[in-house]
């Protein structure tokens, strides 16, 4: 009782405050996971994709499942697409799906309009598609933007009186281990990104520093 107490105050509360804003701001997309909440698969919970997410807060973008994490064809329950393949939302499925009366085509077509009308928003089509990863959509103005925003978004979490440093006298400088000169900044599979810019924490403190 007081696990099924807590859950429905975290959606009911706590995922407003966390999501309203980004629905707000026209976010194109949105991720349902590979969890449960109160005994229902995120990806086909009506609650949370539908009511809460769609509903409540408005959102007009397109929910798609992680990878793997779609266990039925879940239009009716708020899911838009399933990833990375089509064992649940398949044409066959939603052919059956329409026949029986569990979804209606006004949903499929809710569904399609969703996933699109972000996609064009941001100039998806207007840019030729040579399906590798190396495709790059970005902009030099959302480049500059990204790398802005990453330098800001650095919060320092403890100073011990180290910082800032005083420029004014002698310092040097120890860099360990491999990562200083090559840093790793991602890693493979479905999220491998293509960074625009990597600085190094040699360069960057040499630069900051001179010498």
């Amino acid at each position: 009782r007081l696990r099924h107490v807590l859950v429905r105050q975290d959606t009911s509360e706590t995922l407003p405050r966390h999501f309203r804003d980004t629905s707000a701001a026209g976010v194109g997309s949105a991720m349902c996971s590979y969890n449960k909440i109160r005994t229902r698969w995120s990806c086909e919970n009506p609650e949370t994709l539908q009511r809460d997410l769609k509903e409540r807060l408005g959102f007009r973008g397109w929910v798609m499942s992680d990878w793997g994490a779609t266990h039925s064809m879940s239009l009716a329950q708020g899911l838009d697409q399933e990833m990375p393949g089509a064992d649940f939302m398949n044409a066959a499925a939603i052919e059956a799906a329409l026949a029986s009366g569990e979804v209606d085509a006004s949903r499929i077509d809710d569904a399609a309009l969703r996933i699109l009308t972000p996609l064009f928003g941001v100039g998806a089509f207007d840019i030729n598609n040579t399906n590798t990863q190396r495709n790059n959509v970005s902009t030099p103005a959302h480049t500059a933007l990204a790398r802005s925003l990453a330098a800001r978004s650095v919060v320092l979490l403890k100073n011990n009186g180290v910082l800032p440093l005083d420029r004014t006298k002698p310092l040097r400088v120890a860099l360990f281990g491999k990562s200083a000169r090559a840093p790793v900044v991602g890693g493979g599979g479905s999220g491998a990104v293509v960074p625009a810019f990597v600085p190094s924490p040699y360069d960057a403190i040499r630069a900051r520093l001179g010498g």
